[in-house]
């Protein structure tokens, strides 16, 4: 847990005053330059947030900021920036926890994103219509269909609907509708063309 510090920079982004909170927990003290506790990978962000107070009339801001602590550990900081007498008066909120709760949870969907695209057949979500407009479509479509997801997600192009053969429109269509109504799985075979214009098979 990283209470609200508080530190207070002068024109040259040097710290000239800290609360106990930002001592208990980084390093860099009265006479320090504040970019010695950023994280090299936001240095350049650092640079440009300075930048932009050491203006005539700077004005209030924010942003998040990667700074390193006293054992090397990495914080996600909010960062409130305002101005007064020549000084800027900076407070950091830890955002870590919520950080890392978004990191991995991108990294899971990450996975279940490449899990679904290398499955060797065809996932997707559609909409109900006679188009079969698709809203997502695995990659596996490409091998089944020689189409790219964007094509066949593509709605001015016809939706999926554009490659199942004419004669098995109506048996896809009402075999779907009753198995809606019925609230039941549905297994479906009809043919599609492709993308080579070859027909296949597909269930």
């Amino acid at each position: 847990d990283f209470p609200v510090a508080l530190v207070v920079l002068d024109g040259e982004a040097r710290i000239i005053g800290h609360n106990a909170h930002w001592s208990q927990r980084m390093t860099p003290t009265v006479g320090s330059l504040l970019s010695d506790a950023v994280h090299h990978e936001d240095q350049a962000l650092w640079q440009a947030f300075i930048a932009r107070w050491q203006t005539p009339e700077p004005v209030a801001q924010s942003l998040e900021l990667r700074l390193i602590d006293q054992g090397n550990g990495v914080l996600w900081c909010e960062v409130y920036c305002r101005f007064k007498a020549g000084c800027a008066l900076l407070s950091f909120q830890d955002r870590t926890s919520r950080r890392q709760q978004e990191i991995q949870l991108l990294a899971s969907h990450r996975s279940a994103s490449d899990l679904l695209h290398n499955l060797p057949f065809m996932i997707y979500r559609g909409r109900i219509n006679r188009e079969w407009s698709m809203e997502f479509v695995s990659r596996g479509c490409e091998q089944l269909t020689g189409f790219s997801a964007q094509a066949i997600e593509d709605r001015d192009a016809g939706g999926y609907g554009r490659l199942i053969l004419p004669e098995y429109a109506d048996y896809i269509w009402y075999g779907v509708q009753t198995a809606l109504l019925r609230r039941e799985p549905y297994s479906l075979t009809y043919q599609i063309r492709c993308a080579d214009g070859t027909v296949k098979w597909v269930q």
